[in-house]
């Protein structure tokens, strides 16, 4: 079984099994050791607190089954701030003495330290206690001032890879001798200022892989004492070491996974209304419709005073009329806001509400090329009281029922940092992500939907924002937009976020599509790209998204096939939970755990060029449904999946020709294209009570959705007022939308007949 979501701490779960913990005190050679012994072998943590570079974490070593012994942070550990510099923990004159080491309990080790540099001096704690296969290290300042925590570089590690997990995208991986470790630091507890992953190769034997932790001065030139909890964790297992994520699951979730979004960054508003009527003409139903481009000043100019609607799109007439096309087909509908960058041209600009960086000045945001104007950024501390003044605005003239929020979940907070000692837990990490996540639910209540937000850093946020636009990154170096060279590494996302919420897309195309410099690439792109684009969409998990028009060869039939074979299978899987996850190796023709296919490729399966990428996998939801994705450049896949007489979606090969259709088949062998091949399998359910009939009754569903009204076709044997009982044949959490969801899961030909779940 593959670990769950749901947790109440960051620290990776513990594997599955039975497994015992220990700690013992070798006298002789004066290490403590931390142990582990379960069903997946044996693990050792020993501290030694001493010899040159004691008060660091150089003395750390891990032992796997008692063989594979490493270092995971070669002299991490605090740096001083001397007054006039910083003295990182490797550098010169640097001196460390060991105040006390004693046992707390039964359970932990905690030792006492004092560093010095010339005539300054700090004391710290290093606190260690080992939980399941996690070694949790709390380091805390008692006096003195610390500029910074650095996790460093691995040492003596046999053959290391730096893997980057997708869609996490502030630390990395270790994989070394068969084990994966990661160590990172409690983000939802920190006292830095900014956490940046570490992704760099120093040595044969050493490699960058984790975090620094920075303290940063605020503007009075103090800093914020440092304390920090620090998870290390190794494994044979990938999973097992992955972080948890403690975000509330969305209370939009359902209503999102009915949704394909419509993303639309267009002008005119005439335009913009246009394209959703062409859209609704062509039957695709239950759309998120987002606008960007709309406001007073035009997109990213004149900040955060949006209103009225930009004369040039058509004003506030034009932007009312789309809002009715919209509503009137019974979309939802969201603009775009931004509570991050304030413009000097805007009527309500202030420095005053602007952060400040250590030097007291004011901090810059984003600079817009097209006009040549640089924003400057609001202070966290302040985006509600700018947001609680103008979202309501918005919503009361457009009659929003949705909401769209930029830049908050794309960013690391590292970046959005207020310095300002004026104001409250300055110079934090944490206070800016727990003022960016409090805009979502602000949002939320004012539009009466659901929020979306961009994508890029949003693992931190999914959940209390209702989507994201699930733009594809990871942990690497300069991760601007990786997307499709990423390996289909999909194990974090739906093992960790996917029970969050459901979120929409792998980012915007001329990201997903990025040159060879991971520069954006702005073109129309051709039918090729979007089936790929809606193979990576079903790998992961996600819903269906439909780019601004101008981006593709035709934006009504990519449309169409979002809602034919994304709309119709993100409904199955949206509530459902990832029970396996199994890679195709095409070379032992065999299907394995991604931690496996790693052991055998682990300098190869990253690399788009290698034979053995890792680009085709397998995915079993718990309610039956199966997902296979070939994105490998060059191989088809033979794959065998489901059951005669099951429903199927797929995009295969059939007598040499692409072929996408939905419905059942008695078939169960598909040959997967390179590059875009996909097949769903959702199982037919037991209804032997209900047959079909001509009759059919119209269901109002009002409720389904805010302000929106949607009706659809009943076609079963059933009186009107029994109808609502056919609930009690579905699977628990889907009594609300499942209606809906037959209207949009599969052609009309048998829809009428057949729930899937």
């Amino acid at each position: 079984m593959l670990a769950r979501a749901f947790a109440d701490s960051v620290q990776p779960s513990a594997p599955a099994g039975a497994y015992t913990n220990s700690i013992r005190f070798d006298f002789a050679r004066k290490v403590f050791d931390f142990l582990y012994q379960g069903t997946d072998g044996t693990l050792k943590y020993e501290y030694a607190p001493g010899g040159n570079i004691a008060g660091t974490l150089n003395h750390l070593i891990c032992t796997v089954n008692g063989t594979n012994t490493f270092q995971p942070s070669n002299v991490g550990g605090l740096s001083l701030w001397t007054g006039t510099n910083e003295a990182a923990p490797w550098g010169p004159g640097v001196g460390f003495t060991l105040l006390n080491a004693q046992l707390i309990g039964s359970n932990i080790l905690q030792t006492s330290w004092r560093m010095t540099s010339g005539a300054q001096a700090m004391n710290y704690t290093f606190q260690f206690q080992i939980s399941a296969r996690t070694l949790i290290l709390k380091a805390a300042l008692q006096s003195g001032v610390a500029a910074a925590l650095y996790l460093d570089r691995s040492e003596n590690t046999t053959n290391p890879v730096v893997i980057h997990v997708p869609y996490l995208t502030t630390m990395n991986v270790l994989y070394t001798a068969g084990a994966f470790a990661s160590m990172y630091f409690d983000w939802e507890s920190t006292s830095a200022s900014s956490i940046y992953p570490l992704d760099y190769v120093y040595s044969p034997t050493s490699v960058y892989y984790s975090q620094s932790a920075i303290y940063g001065p605020r503007s009075d030139g103090t800093r914020n004492r440092l304390n920090e909890t620090i998870y290390l964790t190794v494994a044979p297992s990938l999973a097992d070491v992955l972080p948890n994520i403690t975000n509330p699951p969305s209370p939009y979730k359902s209503l999102s996974a009915n949704c394909l979004v419509f993303d639309n960054w267009q002008n005119p508003f005439s335009v913009v209304n246009a394209e959703v009527q062409a859209l609704h003409t062509a039957g695709i139903s239950n759309l998120w419709v987002l606008v960007h481009t709309w406001q007073n000043g035009g997109f990213d100019n004149k900040y955060p005073d949006v209103l009225p609607a930009n004369a040039s799109y058509g004003g506030d007439p034009g932007l009312i009329e789309l809002t009715r096309t919209v509503h009137s087909d019974g979309y939802l509908f969201g603009l775009h806001e931004n509570y991050v960058d304030f413009y000097t041209n805007a009527l309500s600009w202030d420095p005053a509400a602007i952060a400040l960086n250590s030097d007291d000045s004011l901090k810059s945001a984003w600079y817009n090329p097209g006009t040549s104007l640089q924003s400057f950024e609001m202070k966290p501390s302040l985006a509600a009281s700018y947001l609680t003044r103008f979202a309501p605005q918005i919503h009361n003239t457009y009659a929003t029922s949705a909401a769209f929020l930029d830049v908050h979940s794309a960013v690391n907070p590292s970046d959005k940092v207020d310095f300002d000692a004026a104001t409250t837990n300055a110079a934090m990490f944490r206070e800016t992500l727990t003022r960016y996540r409090a805009l979502a639910g602000l949002l939320r209540s004012i539009h009466r939907g659901p929020v979306s937000g961009e994508g890029h850093h949003h693992f931190l946020d999914v959940g209390y924002f209702d989507d994201i636009e699930a733009q594809l990154n990871s942990g690497g170096i300069d991760p601007s937009a990786q997307a499709s060279k990423l390996p289909l590494l999909v194990d974090f996302d739906l093992l960790k976020l996917h029970e969050k919420a459901t979120v929409h897309g792998v980012g915007y195309y001329e990201r997903f599509y990025s040159d060879s410099k991971d520069a954006p690439v702005f073109q129309t792109f051709p039918r090729s790209a979007v089936l790929e684009y809606m193979a990576t969409e079903l790998a992961y998990g996600h819903a269906g998204f439909i780019p601004t028009p101008d981006r593709l060869y035709d934006y009504v039939a990519a449309a169409s096939l979002e809602q034919r074979h994304l709309l119709s299978t993100q409904v199955l899987y949206a509530n459902a939970s990832a029970v396996s996850i199994l890679y195709h190796d095409s070379a032992n023709n065999d299907e394995v755990s991604v931690s496996d296919y790693i052991r055998r490729y682990p300098t190869s399966f990253s690399s788009q060029t290698n034979d053995h990428y890792l680009s085709q996998v397998r995915v079993t939801y718990n309610n039956g449904v199966e997902v296979c994705i070939n994105r490998h450049p060059t191989r088809s896949w033979q794959v065998q999946i489901g059951q005669s007489g099951g429903c199927f979606n797929f995009n295969a090969l059939i007598n040499g020709t692409n072929v996408q259709w939905v419905g059942q088949t008695n078939s169960t062998s598909f040959l997967l294209p390179q590059t875009s091949g996909w097949v769903v399998f959702a199982p037919v359910p037991r209804i032997s009570s209900i047959t079909q009939s001509n009759a059919t009754v119209t269901l109002n569903l009002t409720n389904l959705m805010p302000g929106v009204s949607h009706s659809i076709e009943r076609a079963f044997n059933l009186p009107a007022t029994s109808w609502d009982t056919l609930d009690t044949f579905m699977p628990s959490g889907f009594q609300t939308n499942w209606v809906q969801a037959i209207s949009n899961s599969w052609p009309q030909a048998f829809y009428r007949i057949v729930r899937f779940w």
